[in-house]
């Protein structure tokens, strides 16, 4: 039985062309505080998957954080249209963060660009 590895490309995927790959880097970034290098690497990934949520989530934070008002409230908008249930109450919840100031920070991020 051949067992499918999700957590990586195929190997016919280079990395670069692989959306996960960049958010797992822009989460790496964010999770050291590089809010500048996170936002790039976020943005990477969202050209190659315009619907990818979680990559969403991470660049309205990192923008918020940034201090970046007007793109943290568009990427807000476009989080919310892929998934406008969202409550940062059941994002908190669903978030593998082992230190509570990184879920802290991620939360904050996505407050001060307007979502609750």
């Amino acid at each position: 039985m051949k067992v499918l590895n999700v957590n990586s490309p195929p190997s016919s995927v280079p990395m670069s062309k692989d959306p996960r790959y960049h958010h797992a880097l822009a989460a790496s970034y964010f999770l050291n505080r590089n809010f500048g290098q996170a936002a790039a690497e976020y943005e990477k990934a969202l050209r190659l998957n315009p619907d990818f949520m979680t990559s969403y989530i991470g660049l309205t934070a990192t923008y918020s954080l940034l201090g970046m008002n007007e793109k943290a409230h568009a990427a807000a908008e476009q989080l919310l249209r892929l998934n406008p249930n969202l409550t940062l109450k059941d994002l908190r919840r669903s978030m593998p963060y082992k230190d509570p100031a990184d879920i802290n920070l991620l939360i904050d991020g996505l407050q001060k660009a307007g979502l609750n």
